[in-house]
């Protein structure tokens, strides 16, 4: 009989460790159910993820053949007219400046748009809508919808373009050798498709760039509330002074 005393203390009943911490290995059922349980949740995230990518990419892929996207495009071509009007007239320097402003402030040489108007004239009908905080918020919101759209239609485009370069190069590159004759005499194609991805490049730029001028141009835009009766009266002193003619 073996006196308790000889037994090592880490292996008796009492000792809540039933054996050394650096025996454990993954043969130990709690330990390779943890771990088996951890690798069944990654492999499960890392499967969500990739269908979820797989679903965002087939959504964007198929957006250039739904009535959204015309629908999208034809908004977004109508929006940037209307912004590149407003945005791309400036003053000549034959016309006096002052009376862009005189119109655009409601006769109000000084007002708090006198200096972004003298650059931008046409941004005076504006002032007939943007009385209040309240309106510029809603239309600066209404822009960066607008924002969006012009985000995911670029997306959109760009996947498909990768999807027809990717099918023309693999239906029209040359298999012969040497490659590098095939190469030389693909090279007109080669620069037909820069040319192509360069100008969607400059258009894509060009329209956000364009939308997000607007949305900075709308948070310098100062709410201004239109003319009393009493205000709309003035004096021939006083046009004369503004140098009304």
């Amino acid at each position: 009989m073996v006196h308790p005393t000889s037994v090592p203390f880490f292996i008796t009943p009492q000792n809540p460790f039933d054996h050394d911490v650096t025996s454990l290995t993954l043969t130990d059922k709690p330990m390779k159910h943890r771990y088996q349980y951890a690798q069944h949740m990654g492999q499960k995230q890392h499967m969500l993820l990739a269908q979820a990518s797989e679903d965002l990419n087939q959504f964007v892929t198929a957006l250039p053949c739904s009535d959204l996207f015309w629908i999208l495009t034809i908004f977004l071509l109508v929006n940037l007219t209307w912004i590149n009007w407003q945005l791309g007239t400036k003053t000549k320097k034959s016309e006096h400046p002052r009376k862009h402003v005189e119109k655009a402030t409601f006769g109000d040489v000084d007002g708090p748009n006198s200096r972004l108007l003298a650059t931008y004239p046409n941004l005076a009908c504006l002032e007939r809508f943007i009385i209040s905080p309240f309106r510029q918020y809603i239309a600066v919101l209404a822009c960066s919808f607008a924002l969006a759209a012009h985000i995911l239609e670029t997306c959109s485009i760009t996947l498909v373009m990768i999807q027809i370069s990717m099918w023309v190069l693999k239906a029209t590159y040359p298999q012969w050798k040497p490659y590098t004759l095939g190469f030389v005499l693909y090279s007109p194609l080669t620069a037909l498709m820069v040319a192509g991805w360069y100008g969607m490049f400059k258009l894509c730029t060009f329209c956000l760039s364009r939308q997000l001028k607007y949305i900075y141009t709308l948070l310098e835009f100062r709410p201004v509330s239109p003319p009393t009766s009493k205000e709309k009266e003035s004096s021939p002193e006083d046009k004369e002074q503004m140098g009304i003619d």
